[in-house]
């Protein structure tokens, strides 16, 4: 039986008028037909697609209007009461939601057989041959305090209207607290075909995170997830379903007849704790509009304008360390890749077939903190960055114009620290992504970047709003960070050392002039291997904080240290050597005395290129207090001194040997170049401290 030779007439139950259903290749049709007689109400049946197959007699009224495939949801067909049931989405207009149209009326003159058969074939060309699944089982979690708080009104009256019309098997969860679905879906029968949020992009966060924590993460992740907006941004419900199509009726439609879709997923990595992000991380600017205005959620996105005029005026540059594994900066090539995905044809059925195939763990991370080849700096004062997939984050921000689902990347916007009049005029465009080719804005395809914050002051906010919470001094010690550097022991930065510092004799008499493949001589190797930061890097008292724990701990102070040399393999000058640097113990000590400092050890290896053992392993010592604390320091005697030595000489340097040393060690910190930081603040009476150490 051909569906598009059949024709299946019904009379209405409501208003008693007949109709007739069509189905064709291009769309659904109707036939309205009303007969016009003595004594008869004006029909309420809505103005739907109609087309005439037939003239009976008597004055008749039709309309005609197609129905899309997209658009009709379910034709069912109860053979006992004879009865078929017709259910589409009529599309929506300006400034209103899609509308959902139930027609059910009584078969006349068609074998109920014919009809049923039909029926059948008509969902089936509607789902299996478009890649979906039909009538399908979902969880549903319903925020009412999500966006401006209407989630459960929008639910009820809209959505699900659509899903009981579409046939499907519903589990409805009221979220009732933060962490709500979290908790849920860590225990989930993974039996649902798809996780429906009626809220903004952070319930999604927050469910994918929870699967994350399944005892099959995998396969937990397989479940598709599906938004209806009901927040402030909804950013993923416009790249879904389009920026046009983002009421809550047509999301609806797309829960029930989208076809699934694979996308990827962030890992982040914060005081030894993984999680996911599906959309975006920013940093600078556009953290704080968004985070800076969460009291403002009544207001709708709104907010985000707000938080951005606010953020031009204040003008803060983002206090941190960037390096990112870059794999792409070709804005041209990018938008290229992207239009020739975009073109490229996809059997809808893949879809289908490509699903629910993974199990078992989450893979494992890459790019660990031992990973040091590619990694580049960016240098310049930042704004703001923002990370992620798209290609929208808010209705008016496309922050992403050339990301795609599954390439494998970060998109990673930039923006240096510019002027308020070019930020105001990049606001301009932004809609679209227009911004995308401002020459100040740098934009790059990363696998994966690394940041740093040198202040404690500062926000990182991730999918949209779902803040991420700064590192407890317990979870650094837990799991404390590493370190890694690359130097090429360059002999005339090496000639610079020898003429600042004395010989080891005493004498004045010149030192020898080092040349390529000359050892390295105890200690020198401190010259070497520094933190090559830009000064807006750095932490407030000019040191850089590469291994140092969180706030309030951010005064660092030299307490110790030692240092093995391998007499059988030495560094030598102009050789390509690696630093790694790790912590092998971090001590809290004077907390039960309310003077609480922290005791960390750093352990550095370095080791030359085409050698499997290191030539000097070093351990550093410095002890961090809160900050503001000042600790006094009274001059005392040094117990246990020899009354004589082998060789003594004395050595008195100057505030120039003092400024000469620092250079050469790339060290800012204030002790070296500030009487007022190293008295008030570090507590050393007198004069700038001369010390010839590498903290």
């Amino acid at each position: 039986m051909s569906l598009s030779d059949t024709r299946i007439p019904v009379r209405l139950s409501s208003s008693h008028h007949n109709l007739t259903f069509h189905w064709t290749d291009k769309a659904f049709y109707v036939l309205h037909d009303v007969r016009k007689a003595e004594g008869t109400a004006p029909s309420s049946t809505p103005r739907i697609a109609l087309t005439v197959s037939y003239q009976p007699e008597g004055p008749r009224h039709t309309r005609t209007h197609d129905v899309l495939h997209h658009n009709l949801l379910r034709v069912s067909f109860d053979s006992e009461s004879n009865t078929l049931t017709v259910s589409y989405l009529k599309p929506k207009k300006k400034n209103k939601h899609a509308q959902l149209v139930v027609l059910k009326g009584v078969v006349h003159d068609v074998d109920p057989k014919v009809v049923e058969t039909w029926a059948e074939g008509v969902m089936k060309a509607l789902y299996e041959d478009n890649g979906a699944k039909r009538c399908r089982r979902l969880l549903v979690f319903v925020n009412p305090h999500g966006g401006v708080g209407k989630g459960v009104k929008l639910y009820k009256k809209v959505v699900e209207p659509v899903f009981l019309a579409s046939g499907c098997d519903l589990t409805v969860v009221q979220t009732e607290r933060r962490g709500h679905a979290f908790d849920y879906v860590k225990t989930l029968s993974l039996d649902y075909d798809a996780i429906v949020t009626v809220s903004g992009d952070g319930l999604i966060h927050e469910v994918l995170n929870g699967l994350a924590q399944h005892e099959d993460p995998m396969k937990a992740l397989n479940i598709s997830l599906a938004p209806i907006p009901a927040g402030s941004g909804n950013g993923l419900a416009l790249n879904l379903i389009g920026i046009e199509n983002t009421d809550s009726a047509s999301a609806a439609l797309n829960v029930v007849k989208g076809r699934p879709m694979k996308t990827d997923l962030f890992s982040i990595t914060q005081g030894g704790k993984r999680s996911l992000s599906f959309m975006s991380q920013s940093l600078g600017l556009m953290a704080d509009l968004d985070l800076d205005t969460e009291h403002l959620r009544w207001i709708g996105d709104t907010r985000f304008i707000y938080g951005l005029l606010r953020g031009i005026i204040t003008f803060n540059p983002c206090p941190i360390q960037l390096s990112m594994k870059v794999a792409g900066l070709d804005k041209d090539a990018m938008a290229k890749a992207f239009h020739d995905k975009r073109l490229a044809s996809q059997d809808p059925k893949d879809s289908i077939e490509k699903t629910n195939s993974s199990s078992g763990a989450l893979p494992s991370l890459q790019y660990l903190p031992d990973d040091k080849e590619g990694w580049i700096d960016f240098e310049d004062p930042i704004l703001f960055v923002y990370a992620g997939q798209g290609p929208y984050v808010g209705r008016d921000y496309m922050a992403f114009p050339v990301s795609l689902p599954d390439d494998g990347y970060i998109d990673l916007s930039i923006m240096p620290l510019t002027t308020r009049g070019e930020m105001l005029s990049a606001i301009d465009g932004a809609e679209t992504g227009e911004n995308f080719w401002l020459s100040q804005l740098q934009y790059y395809k990363a696998h994966a970047y690394r940041v740093k914050p040198l202040s404690k002051k500062g926000n990182f906010s991730v999918d949209a709003g779902e803040s991420k919470k700064k590192v407890t001094l317990d979870e650094w010690i837990a799991s404390p960070p590493t370190t890694s550097g690359v130097d090429h022991l360059h002999f005339e930065h090496l000639a610079d050392l020898y003429i600042t510092l004395p010989t080891r004799d005493g004498s004045r008499k010149p030192h020898e002039e080092p040349k390529p493949g000359m050892p390295l001589g105890y200690g020198h190797h401190l010259a070497f291997f520094h933190a090559r930061k830009a000064e807006h890097q750095l932490r407030e008292d000019g040191t850089d904080e590469e291994i140092s724990p969180p706030a309030p701990f951010l005064t660092r102070m030299w307490a110790g240290g030692k240092i093995t040399w391998d007499i059988d393999n030495p560094l030598i000058s102009g050789t390509k050597t690696t630093s790694s640097g790790s912590v092998l113990t971090a001590l809290k000590k004077g907390f039960e005395k309310n003077r609480p400092m922290v005791f960390v050890t750093q352990k550095i290896e370095f080791t030359m290129e085409g050698k499997s053992t290191p030539s000097v392993v070093e351990e550093r010592q410095h002890v961090y207090l809160a900050e503001g604390r000042v600790v006094r320091k009274e001059p005392r005697l040094v117990p246990d001194i020899p009354a004589s030595a082998d060789f003594s000489f004395t050595y008195k340097p100057t505030p120039v040997t003092l400024f000469r040393f620092s250079s050469l060690m790339f060290n800012a910190h204030h002790i070296h170049l500030d009487k007022d930081y190293t008295t008030n603040v570090e507590g050393y009476p007198g004069t700038s401290r001369t010390r010839f150490d590498p903290g």
